[in-house]
């Protein structure tokens, strides 16, 4: 262990943040992650994993700081909205996620203007699985729209043309998903081609009808 606390001492002597341009330099070359510093130096492989573990405690903790930098709010007005003092805060930004008691990371989320949410998933989940799960959950918001039209025109209007849109953009990430996929063995042909026109898409932008049955207008397509 004497090796990993040569290491430690030695990131903590020569390492030095730049909050500006969010940079480690050290010894006058920039990293762009502290990992990134770890893997090109001297650290041992235990001290490296033991860092990076340390910071994995640290993830939601970092997500609230980053989330308030972004609003360019301090820790006193955070606290303010908490209604508890700054070095309150101070003490929970410096904590880990374990920390952190259910009830100050709802206050700490209200105080950025967010809501909370909680997922309980499997852990054997498959991504597919996982897909397939949002997938749903974005079928029960957009039936929630639809509901929320009722019997007005203004509204059924506004939700047809918000539906068109979404469709166009669903169809982008799976669009550009698709591009991601290795061609087949001995193929310059993709497993699968999805191609939408510029006139069918700015039908769906305005939530216009749009059949995408057509080459010309877009299709999916199986190579």
């Amino acid at each position: 262990m004497s090796h990993a606390k040569g290491g430690r001492e030695a990131v903590n002597d020569r390492m030095s943040m730049n909050n500006d341009c969010g940079e480690i330099a050290m010894a006058e070359k920039k990293y762009s992650s502290v990992s990134d510093m770890l893997a090109h130096n001297a650290a041992s492989d235990e001290f490296r994993k033991e860092f990076e573990a340390q910071i994995a405690t640290r993830r939601v903790v970092k997500q609230l700081i980053a989330l308030r930098a972004a609003k360019g709010l301090s820790q006193k007005d955070i606290a303010d909205q908490m209604k508890c003092s700054q070095s309150r805060v101070s003490k929970l930004e410096n904590g880990t996620d374990d920390d952190m008691r259910l009830g100050d990371l709802r206050a700490y989320a209200n105080a950025l203007g967010y809501s909370t949410g909680f997922l309980f998933s499997d852990r054997k989940m498959t991504t597919v699985e996982e897909v397939k799960h949002h997938a749903f959950c974005i079928k029960q918001l957009m039936d929630r729209l639809a509901h929320l039209a009722g019997r007005d025109e203004g509204i059924a209007q506004a939700v047809s043309a918000f539906f068109g849109e979404a469709f166009f953009n669903l169809v982008k990430i799976i669009q550009d998903s698709a591009s991601k996929l290795p061609l087949p063995p001995d193929s310059d042909s993709p497993y699968i081609r999805i191609e939408i026109a510029n006139s069918g898409a700015e039908q769906l932008a305005l939530g216009s009808d749009c059949d995408l049955a057509t080459e010309e207008e877009g299709e999916l397509v199986p190579a």
